[in-house]
């Protein structure tokens, strides 16, 4: 921040202090009293919050040993079983055809780097008070970070917490064509917002604690010049203000909203960056916590980045799955899609669970006429 931005902002939390004093003296108010009582307070406050810490740690290290089930899971032997099931429906039913589309995942990336650890953090606490805390340790072995942020706000302060963490990934494509990128991304942690009111005589005196807390994921590919992202994934987002208060579990698996798909050039490397980010912020007397890394099981964690050639959507005849192409292709996903069909042709007959099926069989040349994207 901006150094002259930095005394603004202390004088402005100044005034803010002294207006506050000046308003209690002038009404009798026992200022050293007051502070004592909301110390007293707040203490009673952090206790609670502490008790309810340690069993959500407890809850987090069960939920993070089922996770690395999942991470451990032999992802191609299930692409094997599903297609060997693929097959036998072709045989049983006798049917013509099956469109087949999506991504061949037949790569993973290698791992490059990840970021320092005081990166991306952000403390806004011109206070003086240090009631901001953020840190987040990587373990390059794990490829995981543990980013926390913890405000223990205070009034009539505003205080920011910020933390950005990331992992760099890195391929080479073989041709120039449209690629599938899937990192495997597992969060497992803890959030909390819990505001305080504070004041004498409700409803003009009563300040009300706030919090705000969000994390955002985020993947990109840069290929020299050219940047692909997609857009930031919200994993959780929340605002409450006092007298509500709300805490819970952070938890996050792969999905398709942080996969990618991205037009790459041949025999160029490409960097694919797979990134947390972090908010917290508080009004007043406000306790606002993010935690992904407290305890052996809260973590921001990136196994692997999967990457593949985009497959058009084309036709497989019966005769050629049924030599065993099927299984050749791999990690191809089967999508419910159809080719267009002429008013002259049959109307199209519904379609089985997983992949779309037809019986109807054309000849070699309708095939090719009608049935071309």
């Amino acid at each position: 921040m901006n150094e002259n931005v930095k005394e603004i902002r202390k004088d402005l939390y100044k005034l803010r202090s002294d207006i506050r004093n000046e308003s209690l003296k002038l009404r009798g108010v026992d200022i050293d009293k007051v502070k004592a009582l909301e110390e007293s307070i707040e203490k009673e406050h952090n206790n609670l919050i502490d008790r309810l810490h340690k069993i959500r740690i407890s809850q987090g290290e069960a939920r993070a040993k089922s996770q690395e089930k999942l991470m451990r899971i032999d992802k191609s032997a299930l692409i094997k079983e599903a297609n060997n099931k693929i097959q036998g429906l072709l045989k049983d039913y006798n049917l013509a055809y099956v469109l087949l589309c999506g991504c061949d995942y037949k790569e993973v990336c290698d791992f490059v780097y990840h970021g320092t650890e005081d990166e991306g953090i952000i403390i806004e606490d011109e206070s003086g008070m240090n009631r901001v805390t953020v840190s987040g340790p990587y373990d390059a072995n794990k490829m995981q970070a543990q980013p926390v942020v913890d405000i223990n706000g205070n009034v009539p302060h505003n205080y920011i917490g910020q933390i950005f963490r990331y992992f760099v990934f890195q391929f080479k494509p073989g041709e120039t064509r449209t690629y599938c990128i899937k990192p495997e991304i597992y969060l497992n942690g803890w959030w909390l917002i819990w505001p305080f009111n504070s004041g004498t005589c409700p409803p003009s005196d009563v300040i009300n604690g706030r919090g705000t807390v969000w994390i955002k994921l985020r993947v990109q590919a840069r290929q020299g010049e050219d940047l692909h992202e997609v857009e930031y994934v919200v994993v959780m987002e929340e605002n409450i203000e006092a007298p509500g208060d709300r805490e819970g579990p952070v938890y996050y698996i792969t999905s398709a909203n942080t996969k990618l798909q991205a037009d790459l050039r041949a025999n160029e490397h490409v960097a694919v960056i797979v990134s947390c980010e972090v908010y917290v912020e508080t009004s007043n007397v406000c306790r606002a916590i993010v935690d992904l890394g407290s305890s052996p099981g809260f973590y921001f964690k990136v196994p692997k980045v999967d990457v593949g050639p985009l497959k058009k959507c084309f036709p497989w005849r019966e005769g050629f799955v049924r030599s065993g192409a099927l299984t050749e292709l791999g990690s191809l996903i089967i999508k419910e899609e159809r080719p267009k069909i002429d008013k002259d042709f049959p109307s199209e007959p519904d379609c089985l669970p997983g992949p779309c099926f037809t019986k109807f069989r054309p000849s070699l040349k309708q095939f090719n006429e009608k049935y071309r994207e």
